[in-house]
């Protein structure tokens, strides 16, 4: 609901948009796969053992730090895609 409330559609996917103050661990831990490498391959090998044989992978919103969304791709593609 605390999500719902800030959404502010002229930010959908900024990194500043209301609705990321109102994302709590809880909630970013039961909707996505954030965290340690070793962390989301666990996650998705989790998630593909019920079935789900695609998942979407968002990459850094605008507004984002640059240098930091390029060493989270690069960890991505380095530590977890090959492991999945």
């Amino acid at each position: 609901e605390s999500v719902h409330r800030a959404y502010d559609m002229r930010a959908h996917v900024h990194a500043q948009g209301s609705q990321t103050n109102a994302l709590t661990p809880e909630f970013i831990d039961r909707f996505a796969i954030v965290g340690h490498p070793t962390h989301c391959v666990e996650r998705i090998e989790e998630i593909a053992a019920l079935g789900v044989d695609r998942i979407t992978v968002v990459g850094s919103s605008p507004g984002s730090d640059r240098t930091a969304a390029a060493e989270a791709t690069a960890a991505l593609e380095r530590d977890v895609l090959p492991h999945v």
